[in-house]
């Protein structure tokens, strides 16, 4: 189950790679681009049979009917790109997202895995800026992002509230001449710039994203953490962490 699948990106490579997958998310436009993606392949082998349906992490169960959970439960859940961290917190006390957790942990067979990441908010909250090079990692390469803005929202000590902002260089493509799209200056040359949305995001740290998943799926189940999915890293140079969790037996 790609339980992020926005417009299908994962879920594709996946089913390319031979696995059978269905994909979930709450946005209807992202799975409107994800359908027709679908459509557009449909002749690939393993893409008639990708279930997409719209659901929240609080009610993965459902996903509009659309999709047919399987009987005995996923082999793997993957809920990557720092998704998780969009999910605020409505309840107190990581309620709402231990419901959500919870969920993902219900839907995995005895022997599952859940694959869940987010971003390396630990250095973020100590330095208010992004680890250098993060948008150069294995799972999010783009070198047209500059211009990163990042803020970061106190409540009572804790952290409640990370933003980001950036511009996207649009040199040498189509869209370089919308009406949208400034000249901003980029290592000291003027190029064609579009300023991104706004994102807010609700932050977790490593130490208190794995106490979490410990709570869930319970103290004994098996965790690991990788440093951008794979290899070793010093700390200052992870832009995601990686958490690989098995649902005991």
């Amino acid at each position: 189950l790609d339980a992020a699948c926005a417009i299908g990106v994962d879920s594709v490579m996946l089913v390319q790679e031979g696995y059978k997958v269905n994909g979930a998310d709450a946005e209807s436009t992202f799975l409107k681009e994800a359908r027709e993606e679908r459509w557009q392949r449909r002749h690939e082998p393993g893409m008639g049979e990708w279930q997409i349906g719209q659901a929240d992490w609080l009610n993965m169960k459902d996903c509009e009917k659309t999709v047919q959970h399987p009987e005995g439960g996923y082999d793997a859940i993957i809920c990557i790109g720092n998704s998780f961290c969009c999910l605020p917190e409505f309840e107190g006390d990581h309620k709402t997202h231990k419901r959500a957790l919870g969920n993902f942990r219900d839907l995995l067979r005895p022997g599952g895995v859940l694959i869940i990441d987010h971003r390396n908010y630990d250095y973020v909250i100590k330095h208010y800026t992004l680890p250098p090079h993060s948008h150069e990692s294995i799972y999010y390469n783009s070198d047209r992002v500059f211009n990163v803005r990042t803020a970061v929202t106190f409540e009572d000590g804790a952290c409640k509230e990370i933003t980001f902002a950036c511009d996207m260089d649009l040199s040498g493509t189509d869209l370089a001449g919308d009406s949208d799209v400034e000249p901003k200056e980029r290592d000291g040359v003027l190029v064609p710039a579009l300023r991104l949305n706004t994102i807010r995001l609700h932050p977790h740290t490593v130490g208190g994203f794995t106490a979490l998943l410990k709570e869930v799926f319970g103290e004994g189940t098996k965790h690991r953490v990788l440093p951008d999915f794979s290899g070793e890293k010093k700390e200052g140079d992870v832009s995601y962490w990686v958490h690989v969790v098995t649902k005991s037996g």
